[in-house]
């Protein structure tokens, strides 16, 4: 996995900004395997925050 693009990844959960977030991981899947990881992060916020996005990106 490209370290960037976890970083990226992070960056945007943190930011809240799920719209940018949903748009990469449906242009490139490695985008997507990096939000799945955050699923299983221990930080509480990150976690809470992956499970938005992925459910913003079940809905499209």
């Amino acid at each position: 996995m490209d370290s960037s693009i976890v970083q990226e990844v992070r960056s945007l959960l943190l930011l809240r900004d799920n719209g940018t977030l949903i748009d990469l991981c449906e242009e490139d899947r490695r985008f997507w395997k990096a939000l799945r990881l955050n699923l299983n992060e221990g930080d509480d916020v990150l976690r809470h925050r992956a499970i938005e996005a992925v459910a913003g990106l079940m809905q499209r």
